[in-house]
């Protein structure tokens, strides 16, 4: 990954307040007051120098931060993470 991408991802991490978020957001009762079942589940880590921060983003929780879910697809679109993501086959 570039340089100049990673810096991008840091700046909108530290844009969305990202270390304040709660460590799984359907925990927080605010962020999710309730939840839809079998959706999938996106988790960030960002190390620090001294504060790692793992963030775990339910997406069946509806009032996640808007920033956090452009984060999120920030991320999979620099890390061409489609690359690992395979639809499960049928028979």
């Amino acid at each position: 990954m570039p340089v100049n991408e990673f810096e991008t991802i840091l700046v909108r991490a530290h844009l969305l307040e990202f270390l304040s978020l709660p460590d799984r957001i359907a925990d927080d009762k605010r962020l999710c007051p309730h939840d839809v079942t079998d959706n999938p589940t996106s988790i960030i880590t960002i190390f620090i120098p001294g504060q790692p921060k793992r963030v775990e983003d339910y997406y069946g929780c509806d009032w996640a931060p808007a920033g956090l879910r452009n984060l999120e697809t920030y991320v999979d679109e620099v890390t061409n993470a489609k690359r690992w993501i395979r639809p499960a086959r049928r028979p």
